[in-house]
């Protein structure tokens, strides 16, 4: 049976191919049945880590968007927890947009009413928020993370922020940034915690496949 191609916008400028499919390639190991075509918007060597580089991204976000749908994938997934471009490629194309943030925090609703979220900015990303409200019960911020390409070098960091939202005693634990799951953080803390750990880009490719390979 043939795959389903989708295409995979990276918010954050690779040149390294390996790198750039990093997120396709997480997906097809979870979903065999997609095949993924990635590529990343030029500028950005830090990714996208407030809201006003985001806002100079989103055109060029929309740009790749058009440019897949053109090419005939089926779906494309914004790789970014803030779903930066979703709202604005949605006007402008007919195939699904599914952005990380709604994957991440539609996902979490699953495992009950008390979520922990662990970031790279200073405040929630806004599609988290919007889904899950009253459910978060607490958010961190690693120290010395300011932006994506600051996560692989302090999982020390990490693995303490994700003890203190354990400590909170939360039903399920939201990586919300896409770069976690770039350095596979959810396998790091599956070892050490022993609640759910929910991975952006594996919501994405969830929801993704439920929207071209189930419906």
């Amino acid at each position: 049976m043939s795959r389903v191609k989708v295409g995979l916008v990276r918010v954050l400028t690779l040149h390294d191919e390996e790198a750039l499919n990093v997120h396709g390639r997480l997906i097809e190991e979870k979903f065999p049945s997609l095949y993924v075509i990635s590529r990343c918007i030029e500028g950005f060597p830090k990714g996208l880590y407030n809201f006003e580089i985001e806002k100079k991204a989103i055109p060029h976000i929309v740009k790749l968007v058009g440019e897949f749908e053109k090419e005939g994938v089926k779906a494309v997934i914004i790789s970014c927890a803030d779903d930066p471009g979703v709202e604005e490629a949605r006007k402008r194309v007919k195939i699904p947009v599914i952005g990380a943030g709604t994957a991440v925090a539609s996902v979490a609703l699953i495992y009950g009413d008390r979520i922990g979220v662990l970031g790279i900015t200073d405040e929630v990303p806004r599609p988290i928020k919007r889904i899950l409200g009253d459910r978060i019960i607490g958010y961190e911020k690693p120290h010395n993370i300011e932006s994506t390409v600051d996560i692989a070098k302090n999982r020390d960091e990490i693995i303490r922020s994700a003890k203190k939202l354990i400590d909170l005693n939360i039903d399920a634990l939201v990586l919300a940034c896409t770069g976690y799951s770039t350095a596979r953080v959810s396998d790091l803390l599956k070892g050490i915690i022993d609640i759910p750990v929910v991975d952006p880009v594996v919501a994405s490719g969830l929801l993704t496949y439920y929207l071209v390979a189930v419906t």
